[in-house]
């Protein structure tokens, strides 16, 4: 479902990365021109084909113009010297932005990014510190999956993902929680300060098995999905920018993140099952089992919820 009663249908030929949020491909036009007939004109030869990463294209509508942008290789200057001169082309209508890309924007960023625009309605983009978040335009996306997720853009690749041989390698998991037998996973993630710190603050908590050791462990992708899967919470805490891909990770294997709380995000995370935190050294095991009785109320409650882990919810926002 892409929100409220609008409901949107993929063609069953569309991959899987038309499904799941992935970053570089969350943003791919090719799956706006594959389900919604748009007409795009690709911007100084950002069109290269369905599985590159770079996509920098702009479709033009009296009702409403988009305009998705994606990948590395341009420097913020270029990008608004190309967007300006889109912007004159454009109809009278409102004009979407799309960055599909991980910058972080403070509000100084975002305001010069988005001047050349004079019909900009709207900048869906990742990372948004507060105050870029309080601009009338800015709309916050997720980053997404890391791209080793998608088993048909990673084919070839150690890091590409082969869910049904973590499923196999599972049994057939059970419609219920029941396999779930360990609380929080903490390991694998890059050694960030903020990270280190935030582990200390768990391993204060009560969590001995949150160290800096386990941070900086490194492992196989299918390793950690499948340790996901036995556990209840993954702890998430941010990186260089105010989201990470860890948290995307998790939702998609059914766990429950643990992440910083930004005021930013919390449209981004609101009817997610996510545990926002503010002091890591308060998450302790009793809190944990709080919050787990608290999100299986409101997952059968119907209040809690995965739509916007997936991308047809933000197709539908992006498109609306």
């Amino acid at each position: 479902r892409a929100d409220g009663d609008a409901q949107l249908q993929l063609r069953a030929a569309q991959p899987v990365d038309s499904v799941l949020n992935l970053r570089f491909s969350i943003a791919r036009f090719a799956d706006f021109q594959a389900v919604e007939r748009r007409d795009w004109q690709c911007l100084a030869n950002g069109c290269e084909g369905v599985e590159a990463p770079r996509f920098r294209a702009a479709s033009r509508r009296r009702s409403g113009s988009l305009v998705v942008l994606n990948g590395w290789g341009w420097s913020r200057a270029k990008y608004i010297r190309v967007l300006a001169s889109v912007d004159r082309d454009m109809p009278d209508g409102p004009l979407g932005v799309y960055f599909g890309d991980d910058w972080s924007w403070n509000v100084s960023g975002l305001a010069r990014f988005d001047a050349p625009f004079t019909k900009l309605a709207c900048h869906f983009a990742m990372n948004l510190d507060d105050d870029a978040a309080s601009l009338p335009t800015a709309r916050q996306v997720p980053i997404g999956l890391n791209a080793g997720w998608a088993p048909l853009l990673g084919a070839g690749s150690a890091a590409a993902v082969d869910m049904s041989a973590v499923l196999r390698a599972h049994g057939r998991l059970p419609g219920t929680v029941s396999h779930r037998t360990k609380q929080l996973h903490c390991c694998c993630q890059r050694s960030w300060t903020h990270r280190r710190r935030a582990y200390e603050g768990l391993f204060a908590a009560g969590h001995q098995h949150c160290t800096r050791s386990a941070l900086e462990r490194t492992g196989a992708t299918d390793s950690l999905v499948a340790q996901y899967l036995n556990h209840k919470f993954v702890a998430a805490p941010h990186g260089n920018g105010n989201t990470d891909f860890r948290v995307w990770e998790v939702l998609m294997a059914g766990s429950v993140p643990v992440v910083d709380h930004f005021p930013a995000h919390d449209w981004l995370y609101d009817g997610l099952p996510i545990v926002r935190v503010k002091d890591w050294s308060a998450v302790t095991p009793g809190f944990l089992g709080e919050e787990w009785e608290r999100i299986q109320r409101g997952v059968k409650a119907g209040r809690l919820g995965w739509a916007k882990a997936y991308f047809p919810f933000w197709f539908g926002t992006f498109t609306a």
